[in-house]
């Protein structure tokens, strides 16, 4: 498997790497003016309404292609990420109260590290040396984020 193309859902990809990088800014200037709390509520409520209404304009057909499948296990992993975002939201608001984005987001975005080993050892996926490699290069780039002076 190469590199990601057109086809294969680049664009998705992009689209998602912006929206991510940009989910910090907002999430940064509420927790300034609003508990991390209030931040983590209106930010997931907001999400769920927007959420629910994309799953209801799906119609009839996507219900009827997730009846095909062992429903009961992604209900239950569905119910499991939503409880580790419970957590995690919270974390990464209080986070964003104490230390400056700059150097708190590429230390949050390790979580690439945390994915990846999840992906080896839970799924069994496999990474290339090159891909270690990438891994081992945004250690790196957090450490040197960090490291910096002020």
């Amino acid at each position: 498997m190469g590199f990601l193309t057109w086809a294969d859902g680049l664009p998705l990809v992009l689209i998602a790497l912006v929206l991510w990088g940009l989910y910090g800014l907002p999430l940064k200037g509420a927790v300034a003016r609003l508990s991390p709390a209030t931040v983590g509520a209106i930010s997931f409520f907001t999400a769920g309404a927007l959420l629910l209404g994309w799953r209801l304009l799906a119609g009839p057909g996507a219900a009827a292609a997730e009846a095909g499948g062992p429903r009961t296990r992604g209900v239950l992993l569905a119910l499991v990420a939503g409880l580790i975002a419970a957590v995690a939201m919270p974390v990464m608001l209080r986070a964003f109260e104490l230390r400056d984005l700059a150097r708190t987001i590429p230390i949050i975005n390790l979580n690439t590290l945390v994915a990846v080993l999840g992906g080896i050892v839970l799924f069994g996926e496999r990474l290339s040396a090159r891909g270690w490699l990438g891994v081992l290069l945004a250690v790196a780039g957090a450490w040197l984020v960090q490291t910096s002076g002020e």
